[in-house]
């Protein structure tokens, strides 16, 4: 078989792959939103937060006994790593999670995965000025400008049913962090991913369960059997699994790509929103999801020409 066959059969399945691990990432994701609702119910936003941190932890170390390499960078190198597995965890794990909680407790699931879904404009809007080999082009800037406008859109006081001004602040916080933790991601060895994630998620959960344990006391906590659960899904599923493909995505192809499960995560969110919390979402808040989903198709524009 020719060299160049068999390149480009390389090619298509490397881009199947990265499409089908960005389908499946970006309905997980969609999930989580009503999961984290049914959690809320019972259970108070710490420890929401850190029982997620942990199950995620748990289950990401069970895999990474299973197929983790072992690692064979000094000591000096590790300690340079755990600085960073810690500094990603506050950004990705510590600062978002609660501050989801607290949005997802004063607005629906639905709107909540429209807000979350700006985490992908931040990552371009981020990746330009921090990423190297990444420059400003028009379709970028365009792109940049046209997500905000759908922030504004989505932030404007109106007749929200399932939304509030002070809830839709704490999920753009939360999407802010994770397109912070999103830059900071790149700069991990490629090698050794699953151990990357677990030592991620632990850090986070030393930091978050002090903290919880003083202010919320979860061992006296009626847990009832719709939030354990909830909680299980979210750290095993959506916390464990999902960042794995996440950090796979982004070392496979790039931050700005893995962010595009943006365009499925709010879909799946609204849709199980409305079927299993009979929730509402009015012209006013779709105006805003359809502006953010044109802001992202632009951002692409430079990839899908240069394929053709």
């Amino acid at each position: 078989m020719p060299t160049n066959t068999l390149t480009q059969k390389s090619n298509y399945l490397h881009i199947l792959s990265s499409y089908l691990l960005l389908f499946v990432l970006g309905f997980i994701w969609g999930i989580q939103f009503l999961a984290n609702k049914i959690a809320l119910r019972t259970l108070p936003v710490m420890t929401t937060a850190t029982l997620r941190a942990l199950v995620g932890t748990v289950a990401i170390a069970i895999l990474s006994l299973m197929f983790s390499k072992t690692s064979k960078n000094p000591s000096l190198a590790k300690k340079q790593l755990w600085c960073k597995y810690i500094i990603i965890s506050i950004f990705d794990v510590v600062i978002p999670f609660y501050l989801m909680n607290l949005g997802q407790q004063l607005v629906s699931s639905g709107m909540a995965s429209i807000v979350l879904s700006t985490a992908s404009i931040f990552v371009l809007f981020l990746s330009g000025i921090f990423l190297s080999g990444k420059h400003w082009n028009l379709p970028m800037i365009v792109s940049v400008i046209t997500g905000f406008i759908g922030i504004i859109i989505l932030m404007l006081p109106g007749d929200h049913t399932g939304s509030s001004f002070q809830g839709d602040l704490f999920l753009l916080g939360a999407s802010l962090s994770f397109a912070v933790a999103v830059i900071l991601l790149k700069t991990l060895p490629v090698e050794n991913q699953i151990k990357s994630i677990r030592n991620i998620l632990f850090s986070a959960s030393i930091i978050m369960i002090i903290p919880t344990c003083i202010i919320d006391k979860p061992w006296l906590l009626t847990y009832n059997s719709s939030a354990i659960l909830s909680i299980c899904f979210l750290g095993m599923i959506c916390s464990g699994l999902a960042y794995l493909i996440y950090l796979k995505l982004v070392h496979m192809v790039n931050p700005t790509f893995a962010s595009l499960c943006g365009y499925l995560t709010p879909v799946v969110g609204v849709i199980l929103g409305v079927i299993y919390e009979n929730e509402t979402i009015n012209t006013h808040e779709l105006v805003a999801l359809v502006i953010v989903f044109i802001s992202l198709l632009i951002s692409q524009l430079p990839q899908i020409i240069s394929r053709r």
